[in-house]
């Protein structure tokens, strides 16, 4: 969380068109999370400075982190006006890219004044972060799911065959999955047990758990996507 004056908080409230409490004001410019308000007709009236740098284009002329999702965000926001309630959605950013977020969490809901009216639409992005059944066994089962590769100790294939296998699918099912014979799985289920030092696969998972593989996704399985639910 990063300090805030008074002075700059007290001049932008003044400056919004729309009134915020000064203490929601403080909260969302000192968050590392990103915030961001919209009036009624989704014109946006606020965003703090990690929501600023997520709609700011990059250096070399790509466009903003979320200019792809801008037809799905225009759906949510309507989604929050038209059932007025928070509405939650899940995003995943181009693999390629170097963003702040690589797949994150976004609620949208109404904001309302002191009439109780509803005035605009917040919205909060952050990052995903992962928990599993297995968290209240162990406790450490916990993480930001990310799609940058942890190793370079495997190749392409043999993660996105290494992310199936942990999540528990068989080798039948990886090759239906990836349409690849099974033979094809198995050479690479073989190669990766042997450059982790592992002879089974439940050892293989042991190790991967404790390496936090398991929150990493591969770029077959993380394409750009904005998730409502």
């Amino acid at each position: 969380m990063s300090r805030v004056s008074t002075e700059s908080i007290i001049a932008k409230l003044n400056s919004l068109a729309i009134a915020i409490p000064l203490e929601i004001l403080i909260a969302w410019e000192s968050s590392d999370e990103a915030w961001c308000l919209k009036d009624v007709h989704k014109k946006p009236v606020y965003a703090n400075a990690r929501y600023g740098l997520l709609l700011k284009p990059e250096e070399n002329g790509r466009p903003s982190a979320l200019a792809p999702f801008k037809p799905f965000i225009s759906i949510h926001d309507q989604r929050v006006i038209d059932e007025m309630r928070k509405i939650e959605a899940v995003g995943i950013l181009p693999i390629d890219s170097k963003r702040i977020f690589s797949v994150f969490y976004c609620e949208r809901m109404p904001y309302y004044d002191k009439q109780a009216h509803c005035s605009g639409i917040i919205s909060h992005i952050k990052p995903l972060h992962s928990i599993t059944a297995r968290f209240f066994v162990s406790g450490d089962d916990i993480g930001k799911l990310t799609v940058a590769c942890p190793s370079e100790i495997l190749s392409a294939k043999e993660w996105v065959v290494a992310f199936l296998l942990l999540q528990g699918m068989a080798e039948k099912e990886i090759a239906g999955i990836l349409n690849r014979t099974l033979r094809t799985i198995k050479f690479h289920k073989s190669n990766i047990l042997a450059k982790v030092h592992c002879q089974t696969t439940r050892e293989f998972i042991f190790f991967a758990r404790k390496q936090q593989w398991k929150f990493y996704i591969p770029p077959l399985f993380s394409k750009p996507c904005y998730i409502i639910r």
